[in-house]
C-alpha cells in the first residue's frame, strides 16, 4: 500500500496531531514530562494515521477555534477520551484543578468563581487561610474575615 498523501500538512489539525505525538513521544519536548513521561500516549490508530485522526475530528465537531481535550487527564489520546472544546473548558479540565464540593455540588474552584462572581484568587486564598467552605462562597469580598476551620487549612496552594 502506498503512503496516504493528504495535502493537509500546513493545517491547524495537522499541527494538533503532531503536537499530541510530540508531547507523548519526544523527551526533548517541554511538555513530555506531563504527558509521555507519565504514561500518556496516542492510540495506535491515530499515532499511525493522520487520516484517521482527521476523519474522527470531522465527525466530532472540529472547529478552528476549538482545542483537543482529553476528557480524563489520566488516560491517553483516543477517540473515546477526546473531544473538541473551547480554551476555557480545556484549562478548567486540567489535572491541577481540584474539585470542591459545597452544598452538594462539585466543581472546580474556577467554576465556583464563575458561578459566585468572586475572583478565583480570592476563593483560593480563603481556602488556604482555612475559612469554612460556607464562608468561602457566601461572604462578600471586603467583609470581615470569618473564623477559620481548623480542619480545612492548606487544601490549595
Amino acid at each position: 500500500m502506498g503512503k496516504f498523501v493528504h495535502g493537509l500538512k500546513k493545517t491547524r489539525r495537522y499541527e494538533i496531531w503532531c503536537g499530541m505525538k510530540k508531547r507523548c513521544y519526544n523527551p526533548n519536548s517541554h511538555a513530555y514530562l506531563r504527558y509521555g513521561g507519565r504514561g500518556i500516549y496516542v492510540c495506535q490508530v491515530w499515532k499511525n494515521s493522520f487520516k484517521a485522526f482527521y476523519e474522527w475530528s470531522e465527525k466530532n465537531g472540529y472547529k478552528k477555534d476549538l482545542m483537543i481535550d482529553r476528557i480524563n487527564n489520566n488516560e491517553s489520546y483516543s477517540p473515546s477520551n477526546c473531544r473538541w472544546v473551547t480554551n476555557i473548558i480545556n484549562c478548567n479540565n486540567s489535572r491541577v484543578n481540584k474539585p470542591v464540593t459545597y452544598d452538594g455540588h462539585t466543581q472546580t474552584l474556577r467554576e465556583w468563581s464563575w458561578e459566585t462572581g468572586i475572583k478565583y484568587k480570592t476563593l483560593r486564598s480563603r481556602i488556604n487561610m482555612g475559612w469554612k467552605l460556607e464562608s468561602v462562597f457566601s461572604i462578600p469580598v471586603g467583609s470581615i474575615t470569618p473564623p477559620r476551620d481548623r480542619n480545612n487549612k492548606g487544601q490549595f496552594i
